[in-house]
């Protein structure tokens, strides 16, 4: 190759050296006459240097000089290149050596635009055959090729005057914005920050290219531009000029100061876009980006293609191996791509160019004749279509026929599918009506994942479980949430990109991040916290707390079949991050950034971006939503010391956060007749386990991606006999025949391990068999059998109810700022946020049911019995029962309470303790090994106050609504107890249509023996509903046929 160097001195009021250089072949001197012979101007990128063009111009003229061969009508035959000319930016390179007395003026120190870049090159080419390189280029058949900054150069060299007519551009990687400098402002400033961190001085340019490789920045630069830099790109250091003692080391062409006045241009990224627009409109402009996201973000790129933006692009091609730095990493590649161009060029005609998307999903960028679609032979991993964005042949732009121009699909562009495109509508960015946060823009990435049976499931599983049965508004499901919780993601990982760009956050961090937050539930079982926190434990009560299965396991899990199913193109590095992301595990990827495992599941202080959205989303649906700002707290959001802060302001906001969230579950997700619903869906579960199994699907996703809440229409619409005990009950929710609360009580978070040593199912059924033993409970109905009452069939529940953090303040572990110092965080003490606080920030709900409404009294007079029959000296065991139960916790079956979010259940809590209780104990010997006793432990006290609100008689039945409403006929046409009055009944037991049920109940919704008495006589008639065989109540009657009495 020959080159030829340039220097053109100041002249015309123009202050500053210009140099250049000229490249051309030998056997191109056959076009120096050629009027159609093509004269390439090439302009280099931030920080580098004319030369680094030089292995793709080799690549490009290799190319040509080949296509010189070709037979005549071949379109490459008529890629005449007459030469190509290098320009350096004055700052940088050679010029920068010979400017370097005038760039320390203040004109050019603070800030060197890209508009002095274009003027260089502007003043050179017009000076015409006089002076500088003495060729007259308004003459010539120019074509501007640039990168990054040499792209927004020559873009804004189109309109400048004296005119410079050029017939096609080839940009590379513009650094361009279409939608304003706000997209360009947090690269910016990580840019200035990465040139004054650099390192730029080495003893020789034998230890600089030592140390080159080893660069994050360089260590993917082909080996010929690295050799390129050291030689071009690095000038003997300032210090050799000394005549004593001179330093006779190395430093950069372009100096630390220099690069980052490149960086300060504000209107570098935006100016340039209205002449590339014009541009376009007038010559074929190609763009060649990188499918690395290492600089420019994706929206840029996004924004640059947008067909909605007036932009014609002759051809858009995407290098997916390769980031910003295509020319220094990938020159071959891009010289291909570039002379790929000019033979498109030669075929098409430079004014047919044209960005077209017809009714095809794979079309040339360009708009041929035909308007038929392109057929390679590569196909792409994301859309299972052709796709040259990963063509693997070495020379792509020539297959069997003799033209190919260059073409992608749209899914590696970010742009909307063809309207026949309809199996690929995830393909393009659609817009979502939230009712919460309003309008969500769901990106092609997010919809690969939305649109998948994995994530669909989550439409069908209800967000707040059985607290629906309660608020019919709750009838949100994990589907919106997880969307919410994405977008969330999304809006304050991009707040910090922007607002620190110091930090370095990558593209690749926003997507992970997003997708973290789309996927964080994706292993929810039905009915969402009930199935892992109550059915898990109860199906495998061998399996330790720490092995048993959680949905957080279950998201990952379905995670990876969702990946593996619809062959989604990501990484085996970004799934573990995600699934990290999931976890909110840091130490699972310790290689990335510590405060992202902050956003989507906060376990320093559970203030994360899903307790936003489930708060707010939560408290709307049920009708009584509460006002948080989330988008003031968001931009609140500052990372210091690797972890999450938000300005000292916002210290109530948070707090009131904690606080509404201790509201809703006292109010909503721990609703008394919500938990009665909650604990028969496990019975029910339990009952079919064996049929459907249930349990074992946990670890198949296959299977367990058909578990969903409609799992209990599919019990109530069999015919199985082993699931008739489970329609039963599926019957009493739909009848509202429910398990009964008899008793409750708060209590202090610290006394949850003695109550649940001291209250059990076993000792109140002991406590009513003595009651009516001793004849303290009398007058009880007869056909009542007291002793068939069972430990199983009382459920004593302990919930418990705090701010996120169980006993203590979360406040105190989140960290703020003030703005007088951004880069220091404290905690917020006594007096910085209001002390109108609670004095204890957990509690615990003790809730007594049956199974059996008919035993509502005796059940409640055994409970009570239970609690005062406890004595002062159970009442100073606190502090030690507390340690045992909880350590005996661990290896209990018994459900953990549910929890709208994932917090950790009251069994995980708690510290060790050698003490241990036995049924045969002394409380007294107890007592004197305890010490340091405090006045919530003997608050115990309060769980003897009878609760006057809840008190009933101990004769007392509840009746569900359906049997208030039923009325008794006449009592003349009594029948026996052989059930002839009943018509309809069916042999199996089932009740038959011909039963009013106004008046008669089916025989799985069938009422107590106690509220058949209250009928009057005509209680007979129900004797085949109470005798059916495999009812699920645990009452049984003394006697069927015989009247009472008898």
């Amino acid at each position: 190759m020959i080159i030829d160097a340039i220097t053109y001195p100041p002249r015309d009021g123009y202050p500053l050296f210009i140099t250049a250089k000229r490249y051309t072949l030998s056997e191109f001197k056959v076009y120096e006459d050629d009027p159609d012979a093509l004269t390439l101007i090439c302009l280099h990128s931030t920080a580098s240097h004319k030369e680094s063009w030089e292995p793709t111009l080799a690549k490009v003229f290799g190319l040509a000089s080949e296509g010189m061969k070709t037979r005549k009508g071949d379109p490459r035959r008529e890629v005449k290149i007459r030469e190509a000319w290098c320009l350096d930016c004055p700052n940088h390179g050679a010029s920068a050596m010979l400017n370097e007395r005038i760039l320390q003026t203040p004109e050019y120190y603070l800030r060197f635009s890209c508009e002095l870049y274009a003027q260089a090159v502007l003043h050179f080419l017009s000076a015409g055959p006089e002076y500088g390189a003495k060729v007259d280029f308004k003459a010539r058949n120019l074509v501007g090729i640039g990168h990054s900054l040499g792209g927004n150069a020559m873009s804004m060299l189109q309109t400048m005057t004296p005119r410079i007519p050029f017939i096609s551009l080839v940009l590379v990687e513009p650094m361009l914005s279409p939608a304003g400098p706000k997209h360009l402002s947090g690269l910016r400033s990580l840019l200035i920050k990465g040139a004054y961190e650099r390192r730029d001085v080495w003893s020789n340019r034998k230890a600089a290219l030592e140390g080159l490789p080893r660069r994050d920045r360089t260590k993917k630069w082909d080996e010929r531009v690295v050799q390129l830099f050291i030689k071009h790109g690095i000038r003997p250091h300032q210090g050799s000029y000394y005549l004593e003692s001179p330093y006779n080391g190395v430093t950069l062409a372009c100096t630390r100061d220099q690069e980052a006045a490149m960086y300060r241009d504000p209107e570098g990224g935006t100016k340039p876009v209205e002449s590339l627009n014009k541009a376009c409109q007038e010559i074929p402009v190609h763009l060649v980006l990188g499918g690395v996201y290492d600089f420019l973000p994706k929206r840029i790129h996004d924004a640059l293609v947008d067909p909605k933006s007036g932009r014609r692009f002759a051809s858009v091609t995407v290098i997916p191996e390769s980031g910003h730095l295509v020319p220094l990493e990938m020159p071959d590649r891009l010289g291909e791509i570039i002379y790929g161009a000019f033979v498109q060029n030669a075929k098409q005609g430079p004014l047919k160019a044209n960005l077209v998307f017809d009714n095809h999903s794979l079309y040339s960028q360009t708009r041929l004749a035909t308007k038929e679609p392109l057929s390679l032979s590569r196909d792409c991993g994301k859309t299972r279509r052709t796709c040259m964005s990963e063509f693997s042949n070495p020379n792509p732009i020539f297959t069997a026929i003799p033209f190919l121009p260059t073409v992608i699909c749209r899914h590696c562009l970010g742009l909307p599918m063809a309207n026949d495109d309809r199996n690929d509508s995830s393909l393009h960015t659609r817009t979502l009506k939230d009712p919460i946060h309003d309008q969500i823009e769901i990106n092609p990435t997010l919809s690969s994942f939305i649109d998948t049976r994995q994530f669909q499931r989550l439409r069908n599983i209800k967000q707040l479980g059985t607290t629906y049965y309660v608020w019919p508004g709750a009838c949100h499901n994990r589907f919106e949430h997880c969307i919410g919780v994405s977008y969330l993601s999304r809006l304050l990982i991009c707040h910090l990109q922007t607002s620190q760009p110091e930090l370095g956050i990558t593209e690749r961090d926003v997507t992970c991040l997003e997708l973290a937050g789309l996927c964080h539930d994706l292993g929810h079982g039905p009915w969402s916290h009930v199935f892992d926190s109550m059915f898990i434990p109860k199906a495998f009560p061998d399996v330790p707390p720490e092995e048993r299965w959680t949905h957080e396991k279950g998201s990952e899990d379905m995670f990876e079949y969702l990946v593996r199913e619809n062959e989604i193109d990501i990484s085996d590095v970004d799934k573990e991050f995600i699934k990290a992301l999931i976890a909110g595990d840091w130490k699972r990827t310790p290689d990335e950034k510590r405060f992202l495992f902050d956003i989507v599941a906060n376990k320093i202080n559970g203030l994360d971006v899903d307790k936003f959205d489930y708060i707010a989303r939560d408290s709307r649906m049920v009708g009584d939503g509460v006002n948080i700002n989330i988008g003031r707290i968001v931009k609140s959001a500052r990372v210091i010391d690797d972890q999450i802060c938000y300005d000292h302001k916002d210290v109530n906001n948070i707090f009131d956060i904690c606080a509404t969230r201790f509201k809703l579950h006292k109010n909503l997700y721990n609703h008394k007749t919500a938990k009665a619903i909650e604990y028969m869906i496990v019975d029910i579960l339990l009952l079919a386990n064996d049929h459907y199994k249930i349990a074992e699907s946990v670890s198949k996703p296959e299977r367990y991606i058909h578990l969903t809440d409609c799992l209990l229409e599919k019990i109530a619409a069999s015919e199985e006999e082993e699931l008739k005990e489970a329609r039963q009950l599926v019957r009493r929710i739909q009848t509202r025949n429910l398990y009964r609360r008899v008793d409750y009580r708060f209590m202090p978070y610290d006394l949850v391990g003695p109550a649940k040593k001291l209250i059990t199912s076993q000792k109140i059924v002991d406590a009513v068999q003595q009651l009516v033993d001793s004849g303290k409970i009398e007058d009880l109905d007869p056909e009542l059998d007291v002793a068939a009452l069972k430990p199983e069939d009382v459920i004593v529940d302990f919930s418990t109810m705090h701010y996120g953090m169980k006993e203590k303040n979360p406040v105190d572990n989140v960290r703020f700022y003030s703005k007088r110092d951004l880069n220091k965080c404290y905690p917020a003490r006594e007096g910085d946020y209001s002390s109108l606080r609670p004095t204890v920030y957990a509690e615990t709900v003790l809730q007594v049911f049956t199974k059996d409404p008919d035993f509502f009294g005796v059940v409640q007079a055994g409970y009570r019995h239970v609690v005062e029959s406890l004595g002062p000296e159970a009442l100073m065991t606190a502090s030690v029962a507390a340690d045992t139960v909880a350590m005996e916790e661990e290896r209990s079956p018994s459900p953990v309470p549910t929890e709208a979010p994932s917090t950790p259940g009251p069994s995980q809590s708690g510290p060790s303790h050698s003490t241990t209780i036995t049924p045969a104990a002394s409380l007294t010997n107890v007592l004197t090994s305890s010490t340091n006793k405090t006045p919530q432990q003997l608050s115990l006290a309060c769980l003897q106050r009878q609760n006057v609100f809840t008190t009933v008689d101990a004769k007392f039945q509840h009746q569900s609504p359906a049997k208030q409403r039923q009325k008794p006929r006449s009592t003349s046409g009594r029948s026996d107890a052989g059930g002839s009055g009943v018509t309809g009944a069916t042999p199996s037991g089932d009740a038959g249509s011909d039963f009013a049920p106004s008046i008669l109940p089916s025989a799985e919704s069938a009422g107590s023996a106690i509220e058949m008495a209250n009928l009057g006589d005509k209680r007979s008639r129900y004797n085949v509903f109470m005798e059916e065989p495999g009812s699920p109540s645990p009452k049984r009657r003394k006697s069927v046929a015989k009247p009472r009495g008898s």
